[in-house]
């Protein structure tokens, strides 16, 4: 939103004034009858309950203010601001904490940014990532301006962020800018929002949440999260990363999510965390695509290479290239839509040897669970009650 759009909302909200058009339909503008019944999915879209699947009657809502602080740590920048409470009408309340935002940079394609209310450190032990010998960390410097706090390397700068409340511009490979969305509202004062840059959730019942909101630029489109059974283009689509047992095609369930977006403003989203998560990409709010996930902190690589190739091959060199499969993998199969028991399987096996059709692998599919179709990855305690026996022979 341009500074004169700014001052002018604030000046019609500071008067009382308000800018009304002539109803265009009955339909829209008859509010029901006092006491009528409404279908919940029949009302308004509401941001908190929306995309945060919050109740802020009971949920506590943060967003991060302006920086306070900002220093080098052994080649990182840490950054610091309050934690600003937000009330029920998404209007600012106290000052409630601190957030502490950490930043790395490896080579001249790639930034790391971790938020947290704990200033939590990385964590780079883990079965996600898998570092090449050249993905090596580069020295950031943090300098401060008039206008910005500005961190950059040799070669670039490569984030930028503003006097104002906690909503930087990054820019992974000193090309392409991704900025932080701090401007989606109609009214600001009014409690208007459909997204903050920055926030924390804390549920009355439900784990924390942390999350961010990027200015999603005009024309952008967006592919990835992994398995998807519908268009290649996720742009309008809120999606909850949750592996399931997906049942068929025809459902937004998923065997297979990949907490990985790829804009085709040739930049990658890397969310390194398996809690669960919902990206919204332009779906609440047009302007916006807001990444949530059930923790008290977000590690984000954010990733450039200046060509869609480039950004595909930056996010393997962080996660790992595909290894060769198993030579067994490459034989013959023996299957069907399932067998049920350790009898039904050996006897197959056994006839298999004894008329002598080859086959490297004999799939059992979904009987052996508990449960069938119920993927709980526990053997059935009456059709196969002795797995490791079951193995050796199958080995044998």
């Amino acid at each position: 939103m341009s500074t004169n759009r700014r001052e002018f909302t604030k000046k019609v909200a500071a008067s009382g004034a308000a800018l009304t058009a002539e109803a265009r339909s009955e339909l829209a503008t008859t509010l029901p009858q006092e006491g009528a019944l409404q279908r919940s999915w029949l009302q308004a879209k509401n941001y908190p309950s929306d995309v945060l699947g919050a109740d802020l009657a009971k949920d506590k809502l943060y967003r991060i203010g302006r920086i306070a602080s900002a220093v080098e740590e052994k080649g990182d920048v840490l950054f610091t601001a309050p934690l600003i409470t937000l009330t029920p009408q998404l209007i600012d309340g106290a000052e409630a904490g601190t957030a502490y935002i950490r930043f790395r940079l490896y080579g001249s394609q790639v930034v790391r940014m971790l938020i947290s209310r704990d200033n939590r450190p990385w964590t780079d032990a883990s079965p996600m990532l898998e570092w090449p010998p050249g993905m090596e960390k580069t020295p950031a410097r943090v300098s401060k301006s008039e206008s910005s706090w500005v961190v950059s390397s040799e070669s670039a700068t490569r984030i930028k962020v503003s006097p104002g409340d906690f909503a930087p511009a990054i820019s992974p490979d000193g090309a392409v800018n991704i900025e932080f969305q701090d401007q989606d509202h109609f009214v600001e004062t009014r409690g208007q929002w459909d997204s903050f840059a920055a926030l924390f959730l804390d549920g009355a019942s439900d784990p924390a949440t942390t999350g961010i909101s990027l200015y999603l630029h005009p024309g952008e489109h967006f592919c990835g999260t992994g398995e998807r059974f519908d268009r290649m283009d996720l742009f309008g689509r809120q999606i909850d990363l949750v592996n399931a047992d997906a049942l068929g095609v025809n459902n937004d369930r998923a065997y297979k999510n990949i907490p990985f977006l790829l804009s085709s403003r040739r930049y990658g989203l890397f969310a390194h965390s398996t809690a669960r998560m919902r990206i919204d990409i332009g779906h609440h709010s047009t302007r916006a695509v807001q990444w949530l996930l059930q923790d008290s902190a977000l590690d984000m690589f954010l990733i450039g290479g200046g060509a869609l190739e480039r950004v595909l091959f930056n996010y393997r060199r962080i996660t790992g290239f595909p290894k060769m499969p198993p030579v067994w993998s490459f034989g013959a199969w023996m299957s069907r839509m399932t067998y049920h028991s350790d009898q039904e399987v050996s006897a197959i096996a056994a006839r298999l040897r004894k008329e002598q059709y080859p086959f490297d692998v004999l799939h059992v599919d979904t009987g052996w669970f508990t449960k069938e179709w119920k993927c709980d990855w526990t053997f059935s305690k009456e059709q196969f009650p002795d797995p490791p026996g079951f193995f050796r022979r199958m080995r044998e």
